[in-house]
């Protein structure tokens, strides 16, 4: 779920800033600091993104995301933490 706080000008140009919140199921293969072959989670984040809209379909974009989840498929239930800093660019 996407919350704007600032959107583009109609020409679609521009700066545009989001509150996100994020869910879902997370799958990690090969995570070899723990030795394990893959781990499955449910996950929640919430996120701040800022895109500067250079054209219609090109922005340079930041985000940074924190949250976390819990491994289900070892017993105890066993939390995880996660944070991003991310640069990139949208489309």
């Amino acid at each position: 779920m996407a919350l704007p706080l600032l959107d583009r000008r109609e020409e679609g140009r521009g700066l545009l800033i989001e509150g996100l919140a994020l869910g879902g199921w997370r799958w990690l293969r090969n995570t070899y600091w723990t030795g394990d072959n893959s781990r499955n989670g449910v996950e929640l984040n919430l996120a701040g993104e800022l895109s500067y809209w250079f054209k219609p379909h090109l922005a340079l974009d930041v985000q940074l995301l924190a949250g976390g989840g819990l491994w289900v498929e070892a017993a105890p239930l066993s939390p995880f933490m996660d944070g991003r800093f991310t640069i990139g660019l949208a489309f």
